[in-house]
């Protein structure tokens, strides 16, 4: 078993529940067992199922009499919501685009600000200055709101989304943020950056410390000069390695390995967006 995630609202607020999988082979059937069930007799009353056995439809009616099998006729990822207020059932397959988009306050709904989902799975990361309200949507045109996702429940740090939530996401302390969100699960993070730095063997603290940049909001851009000796360099957020970028200059990417620098007086310019529209340069002074 697999359980159902939900708000944490009373379900008479909030009926949905949702959940998603994966099937690995064509033609499985699928019932749904309540919680308490597992704790005494499992195909025991409250089981819901559809009306008709191997009924492969996408959206139908559940049942608690003489409940049966509903039938998923192809493998792959999906996304079930039950409504136990109505007493049905969705089910969408789902196929994850490499990029969902910011917009809000800090862009003056103007504009977007992508995050990828490089492995397809539909868990995004990006990097964005924000100072008010925002929202996520999935395309790029900032006056085309189909399909865009709305807060249910949270605040500005963390919650959950759904097509049709409740507003905008709240506005959390103005300040350069990484943007995480997992619409497998219709969830958002979001982490503040306090600091960004360079650290590595080519430094002038080495491994031990970061030599810090200078955030700047016109532009987007992190930046620091300082000498730099041949060897290595990462750039990390926050004096930590939850959240640091590696790889190449010509593409720094997200926990990726060491960069390799050649000695010299440099102006490092960063602008973190996300993996694949990271910007970095070295310019020797």
């Amino acid at each position: 078993m697999v359980g159902f995630s939900h708000s944490g609202t009373d379900v008479y607020e909030d009926s949905k529940f949702s959940i998603v999988f994966t099937t690995t082979a064509d033609n499985q059937c699928w019932k749904i067992i309540p919680k308490t069930n597992t704790e005494g007799e499992f195909w025991g009353a409250g089981v819901l199922g559809t009306v008709t056995d191997g009924d492969t439809a996408t959206e139908g009616t559940l049942t608690t009499n003489n409940p049966q099998a509903g039938m998923i006729t192809q493998a792959g990822m999906y996304r079930m919501t039950l409504d136990m207020m109505e007493y049905t059932y969705t089910l969408e397959e789902l196929d994850f685009a490499p990029y969902i988009y910011e917009i809000g306050n800090n862009t003056s709904w103007s504009g977007t600000c992508p995050l990828a989902g490089i492995n397809f799975n539909g868990k995004y990361r990006g990097f964005a200055y924000l100072n008010g309200e925002f929202k996520y949507k999935p395309n790029p045109e900032k006056d085309n709101w189909t399909g865009d996702w709305e807060k249910v429940s949270g605040d500005a740090l963390a919650g959950t989304l759904d097509e049709n939530g409740a507003g905008n996401i709240d506005a959390p302390e103005a300040g350069f943020y990484m943007m995480e969100v997992d619409l497998t699960a219709m969830t958002y993070k979001h982490t503040l950056i306090s600091t960004l730095g360079v650290i590595g063997s080519a430094t002038p603290s080495g491994w031990d410390a970061d030599t810090d940049m200078t955030y700047n909001e016109e532009d987007g851009s992190w930046n620091l000069t300082t000498n730099l000796t041949d060897g290595e360099i990462k750039i990390r957020a926050n004096n930590d390695w939850d959240i640091n970028w590696g790889g190449s200059i010509a593409e720094p990417t997200f926990n990726a390995g060491n960069i390799a620098v050649t000695a010299g007086n440099y102006t490092i310019r960063f602008i973190p967006q996300c993996d694949g529209m990271n910007l970095l340069t070295l310019t020797k002074n």
